[in-house]
């Protein structure tokens, strides 16, 4: 998909040597993928610890669950 937006070149300079990306659509893309797996994960540790999925775990359990404790 095409589109056309006036961004802030340094940002985008900033992003391009932060993900070592070779071009910008790449280190755009990557940054908007990133951005998006940190607010799914965040709304996930948040219905966690709000209880709402029918898990009684901590993060500190999960972690264990998952092999990182």
């Amino acid at each position: 998909m095409r589109t056309t937006y006036d961004l802030n070149e340094t940002l985008v300079a900033e992003a391009v040597a932060e993900t070592g990306k070779k071009s910008k659509k790449a280190a755009i893309e990557e940054a908007l993928r990133e951005y998006v797996r940190y607010q799914r994960r965040k709304r996930l540790a948040d219905r966690i610890r709000a209880g709402d999925l029918g898990i009684d775990l901590t993060l500190e359990q999960l972690d264990k669950l998952r092999g990182r404790g």
